[in-house]
């Protein structure tokens, strides 16, 4: 049994998924999801703001939809909107998740070799150290 404190509500619950929300904060925002994603699909242009304003769902929480990957951004007329997303390794705008797909990629790449050279069996492994060292020598 994994006991864990609900990031929304601060609730001590039994952790079963990797969401850190309680089942009732977890139910919330499923809900909160739903409504996003009907208005985006009802009004495709919306901004952040208007989606939010319409919904009721906080601005902070799309974000973090857009983030997981459970929403995606879709730029009008190749501009970049003030409430866009960037790359956290490379700072690129991306329509969603946390890194663009080159640096995906690149990361893939790092963690195969690094796999493949036997780096993660030392117990004193600290994996953004070997990224940072590879990416200097490229």
């Amino acid at each position: 049994m994994v006991l864990a404190r609900c990031r929304r509500c601060g609730k001590v619950f039994n952790k079963v998924i990797e969401k850190d929300l309680c089942p009732a904060c977890l139910e919330e925002e499923e809900e909160e999801f739903q409504k996003v994603k009907t208005f985006f699909r009802e009004h495709p242009r919306a901004r952040l703001d208007e989606a939010s304003r319409e919904t009721g769902v906080d601005k902070k929480t799309i974000m973090q939809f857009l983030k997981d990957g459970r929403l995606q951004l879709v730029p009008h007329q190749g501009e970049v909107p003030e409430e866009s997303l960037f790359c956290e390794r490379c700072g690129k705008p991306i329509p969603q998740g946390r890194l663009c797909e080159e640096c995906k990629k690149k990361v893939s790449l790092l963690i195969s070799q690094s796999l493949k050279e036997g780096l993660n069996s030392s117990p004193s492994f600290y994996f953004k150290d070997v990224i940072e060292k590879k990416l200097e020598k490229r």
